[in-house]
């Protein structure tokens, strides 16, 4: 299981169809942290069939200034790896976990499916949340909605 200091607190990714944004906007007295100091916002961009050289920081041949600006802007991940569908993905960087070792590894999970990502497996909206971040998923999610506990209202 994925503790919640296995996640950076400050991650940037441009990886648009899946947004997932955590807040935190109360530093509490007795936060481990400095009062002063504030925990910065996060924003995950998943985006579907983006190659490694479809953004001009990677060398496109063509502009991408406002996706170049958001990356430079924040911190980017160079070393992940993306399934042939999004399904797969999403779970991946939702759980921390390879697809397969979830059972995931097959179709899109759409509407209409009776599995999704496993309720067991902690999510990194989990993770933020446990350590006091807000959050919210906005776009596509294609990780099951067979039951309320599947849906991104709950585990976004």
């Amino acid at each position: 299981m994925m503790m919640a200091n296995d996640w950076a607190t400050n991650v940037f990714l441009v990886t648009a169809s899946l947004t997932f944004i955590v807040g935190r906007s109360v530093v509490s007295a007795g936060d481990a942290r400095s009062p002063t100091k504030r925990a910065r916002n996060v924003i995950l961009y998943v985006i579907d069939d983006l190659g490694w050289n479809d953004v001009s920081y990677q060398g496109a041949e063509f502009a991408t200034p406002n996706i170049d600006q958001l990356a430079n802007a924040g911190i980017k991940l160079g070393q992940y790896y993306v399934n042939r569908i999004c399904s797969p993905t999403r779970s991946s960087i939702m759980a921390g976990r390879y697809a397969y070792n979830m059972g995931l590894d097959g179709p899109v999970i759409g509407n209409g499916h009776d599995y999704g990502l496993p309720l067991n497996h902690t999510t990194i909206g989990d993770a933020f949340k446990s350590g006091g971040y807000s959050t919210h998923a906005i776009g596509k999610w294609d990780l099951g909605m067979y039951n309320w506990e599947s849906t991104p209202t709950y585990r976004g």
